[in-house]
């Protein structure tokens, strides 16, 4: 039935929240494109509109980790922060600039200058929602994409995919097992550890760019010098340790790998939103090429460890429901950093966006936030053949401009580095 106001309201008054869904309420994501032309707050107004009015809008979730039932607020209106005075020159302090303000709010959208900024309740969606956010936002009208971002995930998602995955081939649940075990942490009783208080305060992000002609040059180095074909992000991964070590980083054997859980779905929900995306910590030996990281995760991938966790997590929550969160104010951690990499690898999404010429290529940064002071989580995406690379971590335990070096050597000369370190024999 229409409101006064001629919208539409939602039918659906409330959502059933996921385990993975409260455990991220309280982290946010923020992510930027840019540069746009012609970025116009009205048309930007109606967008938001359209996904609020369709049965059930995940755009309007009120997210809690408290709670496993959560509101849809309809009549509460994302605010559009219009700061044409906002700097763009560096998107690694914009992103950081964003993500400091704590907003309370689950949702917010802020326009700076021609960049387009998202910053989210982690627990409305994941970086799928996130990206088809600023895809619907950041082009020219599309109705049918702004009532897309309402399109979530059946509420048996997990348990239909753990159907899918085991019910015909029982076997690989001890394949599950047989990873999990060569994947443990082998952390020595000797290990250097560090005490750092109130960490939150200090995550910040950095960003860096590799042109297309740098990046394509590294396609074909990578092509030429393995005997299998790596994929791509098995590369990121082996270039960003080569990088960190480079510039004197003690990082941990295991790499967190994100892996999106909707590949165990039928196709049809491979674009729906919600929060089914795990991160699985893959033990990768220093000496590792790209082809054998490649070969480990497809392990991961193939065994349905991660839809497993999904699971698994989901029976605890109602074993222990309620769970209270940890204090993190004063943290213990080992004195070596822990990876993070997602690589969404291009993005042909935003094919349609507007480009303004410029100082700086066209491109997509996100903050993902890092699970702890010792953890640097990193986001990796293409547009038009440049690489973004962008770095999330605690600046009390690593020196921002040392991250910045590494990046650096990541993008001005990859090929150098990778020949340089015991990462590419």
């Amino acid at each position: 039935m229409p409101s006064p106001d001629g919208r539409r309201r939602s039918a659906v008054t409330s959502y059933s929240s996921t385990e993975l869904d409260r455990a991220l309420a309280s982290s946010r994501i923020v992510a930027a494109i840019g540069p746009v032309a012609d970025l116009d707050t009205d048309r930007i107004a109606r967008g938001l509109a359209r996904a609020r009015a369709v049965t059930e809008p995940r755009i309007a979730l009120v997210p809690d980790h408290h709670d496993r039932r959560w509101p849809y607020r309809s009549d509460i209106e994302p605010p559009i922060v219009d700061r044409p005075g906002g700097d763009t020159d560096d998107l690694g302090e914009l992103l950081t600039t964003v993500r400091a303000r704590e907003s309370d709010r689950p949702l917010e959208i802020a326009l700076c200058g021609d960049h387009l900024v998202v910053d989210y309740s982690h627990g409305i969606g994941d970086g799928r929602f996130g990206l088809a956010l600023l895809s619907a936002l950041s082009g020219p009208d599309d109705p049918t994409a702004d009532r897309a971002l309402g399109v979530g995930l059946p509420s048996s998602a997990v348990w239909t995919a753990l159907r899918r995955q085991f019910a015909t081939h029982p076997a690989r649940l001890a394949d599950v097992v047989r990873l999990r075990s060569q994947n443990a942490a082998t952390d020595a009783p000797t290990d250097r550890t560090r005490t750092i208080e109130n960490w939150t305060a200090a995550k910040r992000s950095v960003v860096a760019h590799m042109d297309a002609d740098t990046a394509a040059e590294l396609r074909q180095w990578v092509a030429e010098n393995n005997s299998e074909r790596p994929t791509a992000a098995s590369v990121t991964v082996t270039l960003w340790r080569a990088a960190l070590r480079s510039v004197g980083v003690c990082i941990d054997d295991r790499v967190m790998i994100l892996i999106d859980c909707r590949r165990y779905l039928d196709e049809r929900h491979h674009t729906a939103h919600g929060n089914f995306a795990v991160g699985i910590p893959i033990h990768i030996p220093s000496d590792a090429p790209p082809a054998e990281v490649t070969r480990r995760v497809r392990a991961v991938t193939g065994s349905g460890w991660p839809v497993a966790i999904l699971g698994l997590a989901e029976v605890r929550s109602r074993l222990r429901p309620g769970a209270e969160q940890p204090d993190t104010h004063v943290v213990e951690v080992p004195d070596r950093a822990r990876l993070s990499v997602s690589d969404l690898g291009r993005l042909t999404m935003f094919d349609h966006v507007t480009w303004n010429a410029g100082r700086r290529p066209p491109s997509i940064v996100s903050y993902v936030e890092p699970d702890g002071p010792d953890a640097i989580t990193m986001l990796v995406t293409e547009l038009r053949g440049v690489r973004a690379f962008t770095a999330s971590f605690c600046s009390d335990f690593i020196a921002p401009e040392v991250v910045t070096a590494a990046l650096h050597r990541m993008c001005s000369d990859p090929m150098s580095l990778l020949k340089a370190s015991r990462d590419v024999l």
